[in-house]
């Protein structure tokens, strides 16, 4: 049916903040187009955004780039493009796709793998986390360049998810931590976390006040391993703290895309990242 043909697709949807992207953002939103360039493009961004620079760059590559626009109150900071992210309403915008891969314009794409991350049927990929000390999160998904399947995301925020099925080993994870006892409170502050997401995803992902990408992260992969990849896996999907190890573990191979390559190892990027070839 038609329903099917549109629910099987996917789209990259570009976060676009400001009417005059700087060298690396272009070059980003460049490298989107040459190697995404086959799937549908959206750029998102606020109502007052002037887009030319943006259409000017798809007409250039060839590419089709279809706007999608949000209030500007959400673009005003990161706390608000959290809220954003957080919204029932951003993902009904985009309830005629199945997989939205989000692409902020400080990430970078090395080849088009979309087709096979969709088909591993997670709710939600991304990098492995490590905290500022260098310390792995034992679950993976940051945000930056961010697999998501709309109507999984729609079912946790509208808190319609199946919650019978929790993965009870999640709930006792450990964290990093200085000492043991902060390891201790974070155990007992994460249960009681993983508590309220079991009564309620909705208001789960409504009262926490991490990033989202660290909220979603957490309640997928509550409801089970097949909703997230452990990060292993995620590193095979994209790195953003802590590349040269990450490299290790793909034994060599890059990953499908990498997130903020300018803050974290940028000497590490800069033999893989030829900024110049697409300028």
């Amino acid at each position: 049916s038609v329903y099917q043909v549109i629910m099987n697709s996917h789209a990259i949807a570009i976060i676009a903040y400001r009417p005059d992207p700087d060298n690396d953002e272009l070059a980003s939103l460049r490298q989107c187009f040459v190697t995404l360039g086959n799937h549908p493009l959206l750029l998102i961004c606020p109502e007052s955004l002037q887009e030319d620079v943006y259409m000017l760059e798809a007409a250039r590559s060839g590419v089709q780039l279809s706007l999608v626009r949000f209030s500007d109150h959400w673009f005003r900071s990161v706390s608000t493009y959290n809220k954003l992210m957080l919204s029932v309403d951003f993902y009904e915008r985009f309830s005629a796709y199945e997989y939205l891969l989000v692409y902020q314009l400080d990430a970078w794409v090395f080849s088009d793998e979309l087709d096979n991350w969709c088909a591993r049927g997670y709710s939600y990929i991304g990098a492995p986390f490590f905290n500022d000390r260098g310390e792995l999160f034992p679950f993976a998904g940051n945000g930056g360049f961010s697999l998501r399947k709309v109507p999984d995301f729609l079912a946790l925020l509208r808190g319609s998810a199946n919650t019978r099925d929790c993965d009870h080993d999640f709930l006792a994870i450990r964290l990093p931590a200085k000492t043991d006892l902060r390891a201790q409170l974070k155990r007992i502050l994460h249960r009681c976390e993983m508590c309220l997401c079991r009564l309620s995803t909705k208001w789960y992902c409504r009262l926490m006040w991490e990033h989202e990408d660290f909220i979603f992260a957490k309640a997928f992969s509550l409801l089970g391993k097949k909703h997230v990849p452990l990060p292993r896996e995620a590193a095979q999907f994209a790195f953003e703290r802590r590349p040269e190890l990450l490299l290790t573990w793909t034994e060599g191979k890059l990953p499908f895309g990498c997130h903020a390559y300018k803050k974290y190892g940028q000497n590490f990027w800069n033999q893989w990242i030829k900024r110049s070839h697409v300028l």
